[in-house]
């Protein structure tokens, strides 16, 4: 689907919305586009499966079943499984799925939900997908507005789930079902004859969104009158929704102007944006902290605007070893004199002397016996095969790293890391994946495996 409605979206500026219908419609048409549908086996995305088999007999032909096994209930959790997979093979479809293998040390809905997602974008390479459909429905999507708002969001967090979301230019997320309630699906699945499981752990309040739905909900329909809970709180979000992207309209209104469409993140004039209402100061503000590879987080905004509304200062620290100044009307990103920079190194001979006056040191050893692989101080061992291919960066909150025993990538910004200097540290990479920093454990992806027989020792001294 070249120049389609699809890349239309994937390449679009995020300041317009698009409905999962125009999206189903157009990929059906075409026919030509690869689709991944997650089904969990329960009554959603049982009927997401139903209504894109019977409605879209071209997507269907090029449709994939994905199924992720979040190994919890014993039984009940391959009962899903198994019930997908037939329900995959009724169908004359793919079916793809990945079960969590060992136990959780601690478990939460965001931490299954990376694992989750995690499956689904490795599904969505390995198939060559742009679109994962998903079975969210209007529940849901006041469950996570309640969640949120409890949480302080802004309106960015608060006009979520959109019924089309996309992750970069590289997938789409679809949600056809947003306007339907779950008591609507289910009638619909139980006069059709059509079973589903039930996930008895979502009848409790072990997780936050448990509570929501079973505590909160009922608590607020029983006060609530002749307002029908559900509905209201749908028709707020959509309305929050309308308001963010308004936001983001006139946000690229002035970032064009305030950038000249140059594309030149590097500086901005305070008089250009210090009349503009605080919600697009802060969008504008959340690109320039993105161009500038800073870590988008409360604090680095705040920092800044109190920059630029006038606190006396002329500087202030953000994160990722940063600082902003203002001088001469303009607020600029630069690096603290204290703090030393240095270029990615490709790391081919045996040490190497960091700005900071450390070494980083590897070799190749034999694997000791009783090696402690998950030293967090000075030492990390990892795999040999990888030594020809490695590099030094200096440290980025953004970067992504995979904890030793964990599959989810988090932002190192997320880390605890034993370190007084953090933005002094290297961060050892293997081509673009950060495999170790001092001061944490080696990323899960670069461990040493029962089958390694030669390790790769790399020391920071």
């Amino acid at each position: 689907m070249r120049h389609s409605i699809l890349d239309n979206f994937l390449h679009n500026d995020g300041t317009h919305i698009i409905s999962a219908a125009a999206i189903l419609e157009e990929l059906d048409k075409q026919g030509d586009e690869n689709v991944c549908l997650g089904c969990s086996g329960g009554s959603d995305s049982v009927f997401l499966l139903c209504y894109i088999c019977e409605k879209f007999p071209n997507i269907k032909k090029k449709l994939t079943i994905l199924h992720y096994n979040h190994n919890l209930r014993g039984a009940d959790s391959d009962g899903d499984e198994q019930f997908v997979k037939q329900l995959a093979e009724q169908n004359d479809l793919p079916f793809f799925c990945e079960k969590l293998q060992g136990k959780l040390e601690k478990v939460s809905e965001d931490i299954l939900r990376c694992y989750r997602n995690d499956f689904f974008e490795k599904m969505l390479g390995k198939t060559h997908s742009r679109v994962l459909l998903l079975g969210h429905q209007k529940n849901d999507v006041v469950e996570t507005l309640i969640m949120r708002l409890l949480r302080g969001s802004g309106t960015s967090g608060l006009s979520a789930p959109r019924e089309v979301t996309a992750f970069g230019t590289r997938y789409i997320k679809v949600r056809p079902l947003l306007k339907f309630s779950k008591s609507e699906i289910e009638q619909s699945l139980t006069a059709r004859h059509i079973p589903w499981r039930i996930d008895k752990s979502n009848l409790g309040t072990d997780y936050f969104r448990n509570k929501i739905r079973n505590v909160i909900i009922p608590s607020l329909e029983k006060i609530s009158g002749k307002f029908h809970i559900i509905d209201t709180l749908s028709a707020a979000k959509d309305n929050i929704t309308e308001a963010e992207l308004a936001v983001q309209y006139f946000a690229k209104i002035a970032e064009r102007q305030l950038w000249n469409g140059k594309h030149e993140y590097n500086a901005i004039t305070v008089d250009k944006i210090r009349d503009l209402p605080i919600a697009v100061v802060k969008k504008i503000l959340t690109t320039f902290l993105a161009k500038n590879n800073i870590t988008i987080q409360k604090s680095n905004i705040e920092s800044l605007i109190q920059l630029i509304y006038g606190t006396g200062k002329n500087c202030c620290a953000l994160s990722d070893g940063k600082q902003a100044e203002i001088k001469d009307n303009t607020v600029t990103i630069c690096s603290p004199t204290n703090i030393p920079t240095w270029a990615t190194i490709h790391w081919s001979s045996g040490k190497i002397a960091m700005p900071d006056g450390r070494i980083l040191t590897k070799k190749i050893v034999q694997i000791p016996h009783h090696v402690n692989i998950t030293d967090r101080r000075s030492k990390c061992y990892m795999d040999a095969r990888y030594a020809g291919d490695i590099y030094v960066k200096q440290y980025r909150a953004h970067y992504r790293y995979i904890p030793f025993g964990h599959h989810t990538a988090r932002k190192l910004g997320d880390i605890s890391i034993k370190s007084s200097d953090k933005n002094a540290l290297p961060v050892v990479c293997v081509g673009e994946d950060a495999c170790w920093v001092p001061g944490i454990s080696i990323c899960n992806k670069f461990k040493l495996l029962p089958t390694t027989k030669e390790a790769l020792l790399l020391t920071y001294s």
